[in-house]
């Protein structure tokens, strides 16, 4: 009677695909966002979806070409490509699982016996396949490749996330490169400005008309324009070898040939709900893949404790004249069945169950984190768009004042009205302003830039086939 309860029992939960384990993750959309952004956009931009092809939203061909060519070279792209691949073939690997093993067998044997006062010899030839199946009662094997199917699309959210993260970077020294080349070309025509007041100053001097102090003062500021040429010259020298790194080649970089100044940004991005991160950033999609994979993993290591059961075939031809070895005149074959029940391991599965319970609470603990990060940094760009715009507006204003202010000092100093100090102190002013006003275009640039990373997209897909079509 106990056979047949147990019997039933197997086949009902064979019947009905039972796996001991309750997935207790949490859905995507389980997250408790809030309804929208909290910071407002800028007043009088252009909206663009963060979808598409955001850089070319710059609308400057250099970077569009540098754009391509990092998305072709650059070695990140090339080792997150190489992990999807060796996901592919762990998925592959587990998949195999799922079905029988059968292996072709063939052995050749001599053996030599002894009767009473005789003996005799013997070759004997055998060929045949043996062929096993895990019983996957349990969902072990399923379990097993169902993770690995789950850690394979995470791994190609990865490389999804490593082309945001590539577009984002090339972008950022692209414009560090033009802003440090406009600077330098600035602080060119400062040196000339100083040059000329340093001259007038030394006319006046030799003249007798204005003391040493204003010749020293003049050369100072000079000099001192000077000296910052070399650091802009290291900092564009930085940027180019930046790029050159994530294009995967080595400077020049011939691209950013007649590229001289920062064009100003005129728009900013669609930012959507709070929600559209979940679907559009890769890295939460990875996150969230492998919460999957791990509660699979923890479905596995509990029907690791159950009984394993196993069906083990042979077929085989067996012969003492090689020649007639495959005549089959002789199949010979058994079928076996086998049950196994861990009895005793001093709790290695047991351990192995909450290992991965563990895992998978710290995985979903991680994507919580991953998304309330997510929020952060789409506000934190949109603050830094809102500042940056509005500082590089102030500047404008700033700039105009300066350019008055040195222009009446280089006019009080001609007619003898002042020394040069005012002049010293509205030439420093009016040149910090300028090279102020790079940066502040910059950082507008560079703004949108993170705005972009930090909203995702769905253009990488397109990106991906394109690089790797031929692999």
């Amino acid at each position: 009677m106990r056979h047949v309860i147990l019997t039933s029992c197997m086949l009902f939960l064979v019947l009905n695909g039972c796996v001991p384990h309750d997935s207790t993750i949490p859905a995507s959309s389980s997250i408790d966002l809030p309804n929208h952004f909290y910071n407002k956009d800028p007043q009088n931009i252009v909206k663009i979806i963060s979808t598409f092809r955001w850089w070319e939203k710059f609308h400057n061909p250099s970077l569009n070409l540098i754009m391509e060519k990092a998305f072709q070279g650059n070695f990140d792209l090339e080792i997150a490509y190489s992990r999807l691949k060796q996901a592919q073939a762990v998925n592959e690997k587990a998949r195999a699982a799922l079905w029988p093993s059968v292996d072709f067998e063939a052995s050749a044997g001599r053996s030599r016996h002894k009767t009473g006062t005789s003996t005799s010899a013997s070759t004997t030839y055998k060929a045949g396949l043996a062929a096993s199946y895990e019983i996957d009662l349990w969902r072990k094997i399923a379990s097993s490749h169902k993770a690995s199917q789950f850690e394979l699309k995470a791994t190609e959210a990865d490389l999804q996330a490593a082309f945001l993260t590539v577009s984002a970077q090339v972008a950022e020294a692209f414009f560090k490169a033009v802003a440090a080349k406009e600077k330098i070309a600035l602080t060119k025509e400062i040196i000339k400005s100083y040059q000329r007041s340093a001259d007038l100053v030394e006319t006046r001097y030799l003249n007798g008309v204005v003391s040493a102090l204003d010749l020293y003062q003049s050369r100072q500021n000079l000099l001192g324009a000077e000296a910052d040429l070399p650091v802009l010259e290291g900092e564009l020298e930085t940027a180019l070898n930046a790029l050159a790194a994530l294009t995967g080649s080595f400077p020049p970089m011939s691209e950013l040939k007649g590229v001289n100044a920062l064009d100003e940004p005129d728009f900013s991005f669609a930012k959507g709900m709070p929600s559209d991160l979940l679907m559009n950033r890769p890295d939460l999609k990875a996150a969230f893949l492998r919460i999957k994979a791990l509660d699979a993993r923890v479905a596995e290591a509990v029907a690791e404790r159950f009984p394993s059961f196993n069906l083990l075939g042979n077929i085989w031809l067996e012969e003492q004249d090689l020649s007639r070895l495959f005549d089959f005149s002789a199949i010979l074959w058994s079928v076996m069945a086998s049950a196994a029940q861990p009895l005793f391991d001093a709790g290695r599965r047991k351990a192995e169950v909450e290992l991965k319970m563990a895992e998978l609470k710290e995985a979903v603990a991680r994507y919580r984190q991953a998304v309330i990060e997510a929020f952060k940094e789409v506000e934190n760009s949109l603050s830094a768009i809102k500042s940056a715009d509005e500082n590089h507006r102030l500047l404008k204003q700033r700039l105009q004042a300066a350019e008055s202010s040195l222009r009446m000092a280089l006019e009080n100093y001609r007619s003898g009205v002042d020394t040069f100090l005012p002049v010293l102190e509205a030439q420093s002013t009016h040149a910090r302003v300028l090279i102020g006003m790079v940066e502040a275009k910059q950082q507008r640039i560079s703004s949108r830039i993170q705005l972009a990373r930090a909203l995702g997209g769905s253009w990488m897909q397109a990106v991906m086939q394109k690089r790797f079509k031929n692999e």
